[in-house]
């Protein structure tokens, strides 16, 4: 057995959310209530259902894992389509 950390290939997606600071400033707990919903009803089903995963939120960020390019820029688009 080698002593060598497993190496994976994986595609990243970073996704934030336009307009988010003026948002706070107006309703900072509606919106931060707004975010989690989001995370919990449309980011994290959208991206499992293009085979990834959210690994970090950060504010009004979202960090999401794939092991496919072609599944991360089709979710990132299918994220882009969805939230106009």
């Amino acid at each position: 057995m080698s002593d060598q950390p497993e190496r994976r290939l994986a595609a990243i997606v970073m996704a934030d959310v336009v307009g988010y600071s003026g948002l706070i400033q107006r309703d900072e707990v509606g919106t931060r209530a707004l975010f989690q919903k989001l995370e919990k009803n449309f980011f994290g089903p959208v991206s499992r259902m293009y085979k990834g995963r959210i690994i970090k939120t950060m504010g009004d960020a979202f960090l999401m894992e794939f092991s496919s390019v072609l599944n991360a820029v089709t979710c990132a688009v299918e994220l882009q389509k969805q939230m106009h």
